[in-house]
C-alpha cells in the first residue's frame, strides 16, 4: 500500500496537450500517465514527484 503520502517517482516525460498537461511519471510499482490541468506550475521532465491518491483522481506533486 502506499505511504501515507503516496507515491514517489520521477517525472519521465511531460507533454502540452491543449489546455492540460500530459505527463508519463515513473515509480518503483512502474510507470503511471498522469493528466493536470495546473498549467500555471508544470513539471519538467527530470522533476521528482509524489503521486498523491485521492477519491476521485491521482495528482502529481512536485518536489517530493
Amino acid at each position: 500500500s502506499p505511504g501515507e503520502r503516496g507515491f514517489s517517482g520521477t517525472a519521465r516525460k511531460a507533454a502540452y496537450a491543449g489546455g492540460m498537461m500530459e505527463y508519463t511519471i515513473g515509480t518503483a510499482r512502474g510507470d503511471s500517465f498522469v493528466v493536470s490541468m495546473a498549467l500555471d506550475r508544470p513539471l519538467s521532465a527530470g522533476a521528482d514527484v509524489m503521486l498523491k491518491l485521492t477519491d476521485h483522481d491521482v495528482v502529481p506533486l512536485a518536489g517530493a
